[in-house]
């Protein structure tokens, strides 16, 4: 299996940093005299090369690995600063305020989930309301009895 060309990996390098496919193909290949729908054609021919979709799927692939190891550390920077302050800080509302940073980190202070109420109809809050307003009275009742 050959190679790209020069050409065809500098385009793949244009597309895959983001740039759009015809302004990569005018970077890549001489393009002087061609019309602009001559070189979108063959710009979007080049990116339809089986090789070329490989080596920027490669690219981007390789730049997904980069900014996940990027925000892993920047991450363990920012938990191992935090734990400094909240050892070494001479204010306490630093240090508290560091911890309190540190514990959401770790999802410590999640919110509680809710128990949604049953929905209940008129009628029945209504029944429900009469009833505990005859338990109260009969209580009442037996307390004077």
């Amino acid at each position: 299996m050959q190679a790209l060309t020069k050409r065809q990996s500098e385009y793949a390098q244009l597309v895959s940093d983001g740039a759009n496919q015809s302004d990569a193909y005018r970077a890549a290949y001489n393009t002087s005299g061609m019309l602009a729908k001559t070189v979108w054609e063959d710009a979007s021919r080049l990116r339809k090369h089986p090789k070329v979709v490989a080596r920027i799927d490669q690219l981007q692939e390789e730049k997904e690995a980069v900014r996940r190891m990027q925000s892993i550390r920047l991450d363990e920077y920012i938990v191992q600063e935090l734990l400094n302050i909240s050892q070494n800080a001479k204010s306490c509302s630093a240090r508290v305020r560091a911890l309190e940073l540190l514990g959401k980190h770790l999802g410590l202070f999640q919110p509680k989930a809710e128990v949604p109420e049953p929905e209940r109809s008129p009628d029945a809050i209504r029944a429900a309301i009469m009833d505990r307003l005859e338990r109260v009275l009969d209580d009442q009742e037996a307390a004077t009895a």
